[in-house]
């Protein structure tokens, strides 16, 4: 039986990419903090569940006891909304963004890997290989006002998974690597309090669905694409494959 780590699944887009990979007939395993709501998920009945903290990230090694050698997939989902002015964010705030978008998963996955490397189902394997999914951001290549934090931690995750992307396939010959960028995407939850209007914006049921499809077509060890928002048509998007350029400020 195959199964999708999915960090960061107990909302939004994560929720959905985990209800997809039901349907696919990959058993998730659903992370976050506070689970209990995730449990009592219909759509999400017949996933397994791991309480994760990403400020804590060596939780997700010590809290899944069951085996690794069956994860196929790893969904980097989690992350958090931020529109404020670098002069006026407090100290903690900033960490708490760096912990969420990139410290906390960063870790998790350092240990991800260490623990694959010690699968070995075959003598002349050197460990069990899996299909990194970063779930990035429009925001890692545009430039947008008062979202400095936010944009750079974006752009951060990029560039990591890119460079990753080298060092995962090289210590676990056969992974994957795929890079999306989606434009915004319409979950309450992430812009609350942001004033923001997400009516137009993607709906994260019908992206996880094309990055599904996306993954599982995918035969080239590293792909990367962006989803945009149509420019007329409110909710329609499209697929725009490899890196985009960065926006200048002026």
């Amino acid at each position: 039986m195959k199964r999708s780590l999915i960090i960061g699944s107990t909302r939004g887009l994560g929720r959905e990419l985990a209800a997809e990979s039901l349907r696919r007939g990959i058993t998730p395993i659903v992370t976050g903090r506070s689970i209990e709501r995730a449990r009592a998920d219909p759509s999400l009945r017949g996933a397994e569940f791991c309480r994760f903290d990403l400020n804590f990230p060596h939780t997700l090694a010590e809290n899944w006891c069951r085996t690794w050698n069956d994860i196929s997939h790893v969904f980097w989902v989690a992350g958090i909304f931020m529109r404020r002015k670098v002069a006026e964010t407090p100290a903690e705030d900033v960490r708490l963004m760096v912990d969420t978008h990139l410290l906390g998963p960063v870790v998790a996955l350092g240990d991800l890997v260490h623990l694959m490397k010690l699968n070995r189902p075959l003598a002349d394997e050197p460990g069990q290989p899996f299909h990194l999914v970063t779930i990035g951001s429009t925001s890692s290549w545009k430039v947008r006002d008062n979202e400095a934090l936010y944009c750079a931690l974006k752009a951060a995750k990029a560039h990591f998974t890119r460079n990753f992307a080298r060092e995962l396939v090289c210590d676990l010959p056969g992974s994957k690597v795929t890079l999306v960028n989606p434009g915004g995407i319409r979950t309450p939850d992430f812009w609350d309090g942001s004033g923001q209007d997400i009516s137009s914006y993607i709906n994260p049921a019908d992206l996880a669905e094309v990055i599904w499809d996306e993954v599982l077509a995918q035969e080239a060890e590293f792909s990367e694409f962006q989803v945009l928002r149509h420019p007329t048509l409110p909710g329609e998007f499209f697929v725009q494959r490899g890196a985009h350029a960065p926006e200048q400020p002026f």
